[in-house]
């Protein structure tokens, strides 16, 4: 009868080769101008894009293209665009992995509008998504030096929006009454980084030949970016 079993050992035995259906594995990775895309990221209008789609398998994987990865981009205006990578400025790499697939878009988008998008990559079931900003043009905003007033070391805390971090530009110092005193450059305050941030060198309060100035308010002239930025220091000395 259903329900009665009088050898129960006799349940027991190997079923031999049997394997369990394969689980694939993927993920998306986007690269912009050098850097891993995070959320809320400011970038230029013509930025560098590498779009890496990724698939794995314990028992490896027969294909994987483009056509594989589908693409759209919410805009600011919130338009949905579809991504169709035969029509854009992209290059397609395929590399054949040990366990899997890699997938590298190439791509150099120019994003037109200003403001806040959302690009969200398919592949299968799998999606993942990014939101980011874009801001034209480059700019350097609230300069300002830090400490001030100071006496031995000052530095200059700024703003630069998004786009190419930049290492050629100069802060000139001017007495109070014009003269030039000192020239900074990238060896003195290092690169200057898209966001806000403090400089890593600054000032020391010394001339050009290494003598230490008087006490009194110094001009700082920031040519950058086709702006020129100007602002006032005190310097004390002990």
């Amino acid at each position: 009868m259903p329900g009665d079993d009088f050898f129960p050992a006799n349940n027991e035995g190997k079923v031999e080769n049997l394997k369990l259906p394969d689980k694939f594995k993927r993920s998306f990775s986007i690269v912009v101008n050098g850097e891993h895309l995070q959320q809320g990221d400011y970038i230029s209008q013509r930025p560098q894009w590498v779009i890496e789609a990724l698939i794995t398998s314990e028992r490896g994987i027969e294909n994987l293209d483009s056509l594989s990865v589908i693409a759209s981009i919410l805009l600011p205006n919130g338009l949905l665009k579809p991504i169709v990578w035969k029509y854009e400025a992209a290059e397609i790499l395929l590399e054949k992995l040990e366990n899997g697939r890699k997938l590298s878009i190439q791509w150099l988008p120019f994003f037109e509008q200003e403001g806040s998008y959302k690009i969200q990559l398919n592949m299968d079931s799998y999606s993942e998504s990014w939101v980011f900003e874009v801001v034209k043009p480059q700019k350097i905003t609230r300069v300002l030096n830090y400490p001030n007033p100071f006496s031995r070391f000052t530095q200059f805390h700024y703003t630069l929006s998004a786009g190419e971090n930049i290492d050629q530009f100069n802060v000139q110092i001017f007495s109070i009454t014009g003269l030039l005193v000192r020239q900074l450059s990238q060896e003195d305050l290092g690169s200057l980084k898209v966001g806000t941030h403090l400089t890593v060198g600054g000032w020391d309060g010394k001339d050009t030949f290494g003598d230490k100035l008087a006490t009194g308010i110094y001009i700082y002239k920031l040519a950058i970016l086709n702006q020129q930025i100007m602002g006032k220091m005190v310097l004390i000395n002990p």
